[in-house]
């Protein structure tokens, strides 16, 4: 099973969650966008049993994965 992954990423001024592309939620602090992120996939992962995870868009253009589910 393909795992869903939620990623964060840098968007002035703060930062972006997104799924597939599409914008979940805004945050002014990396934290908050991580901390949102993991929740979503936990409750994605509990609710459904398809495997998630969430990566971050570093400021230097890497993407580190940072959790997974399942």
């Amino acid at each position: 099973m393909e795992r869903t992954l939620y990623s964060v990423e840098p968007n002035e001024p703060g930062w972006q969650v997104s799924v597939s592309g599409k914008p979940l939620e805004h945050f002014r602090l990396k934290i908050a966008a991580l901390c949102a992120a993991e929740t979503f996939a936990r409750i994605r992962h509990h609710a459904t049993g398809e495997p998630t995870g969430v990566h971050m868009q570093m400021l230097c253009g890497d993407l580190v994965m940072v959790g997974r589910h399942g």
